[in-house]
């Protein structure tokens, strides 16, 4: 089994039967209220095929009426132990949003927000002996949301896209010994853009500041890609809000 591990959103890992090299990551869906408000996010997460171990940070602030800004850090590794070799992969990716965010109930409990941004990471992979590769990720991504803020509950529903390029920035591939990682460095080189659908629902629950909040996000399988994308993502974690208070 090769493993192999792309930030991602990052591009990440593998599976028993197929190497993966992009994983979605966990929208940042704050629903912010007001001007000031702040909200925190910490979460680890888990490959639905590929059974890599991700860790997440989100931030989100709202500097003024209707406007917030997000910031997310992503990072995900996995090591395996094959017949002949230690394999190890390892990946970090970070994102930028500006957005917009208003209610659309006149309780102003349920809220739609829409968020644009960038985001960029690398992975570095060593495959055994001295086989080894580097792949960067670059990536635009539409976030559009739709959710309800309580002072207890929240849930959103988050049908994020995202364009995405894979670069292959260091290739140290035995041909011989890895010909299928080589094969899928190759396909990145000939097909460095692609576009993917990837919903998601975030639901939080617990005290007024601090809730635990889950996430399940999905990546569809782009045809060309089918063996290379990882299409789930479950997260679990942390959510701390300050200002904007429910009633």
């Amino acid at each position: 089994m090769r493993q192999t591990l792309l930030t991602g959103m990052i591009a990440l890992l593998c599976s028993s039967c197929y190497h993966v090299y992009y994983s979605p990551n966990t929208p940042n869906a704050p629903m912010l209220s007001q001007k000031g408000e702040v909200k925190l996010n910490g979460a680890i997460g888990f490959g639905a095929n590929s059974e890599y171990t991700s860790g997440e940070l989100q931030l989100a602030y709202a500097p003024a009426k209707n406007f917030g800004l997000l910031l997310n850090g992503f990072t995900a590794a996995k090591s395996e132990e094959t017949d002949d070799a230690l394999e190890k992969g390892k990946g970090s990716y970070a994102e930028l949003a500006p957005g917009f965010f208003t209610p659309i109930s006149t309780n102003a409990k349920w809220r739609a927000e829409l968020f644009a941004g960038l985001g960029t990471g690398s992975v570095t992979n060593n495959y055994g002996g001295s086989s080894s590769s580097k792949v960067g990720i670059t990536k635009a991504f539409f976030q559009p949301a739709i959710g309800f803020k309580s002072k207890h509950f929240e849930a959103a529903f988050v049908p994020k896209i995202s364009f995405v390029h894979w670069k292959v920035q260091e290739d140290r591939i035995n041909e011989a010994r890895d010909s299928y990682d080589k094969q899928d460095l190759n396909r990145i080189r000939d097909n460095p853009r692609f576009t993917t659908f990837e919903p998601s629902l975030i639901l939080r629950a617990g005290g007024e500041n601090i809730k635990a909040q889950f996430g399940l996000t999905l990546s569809n399988l782009n045809q060309f890609y089918f063996e290379s994308i990882e299409n789930g993502l479950i997260s679990v974690g942390i959510s701390i809000g300050l200002g904007g208070k429910e009633k």
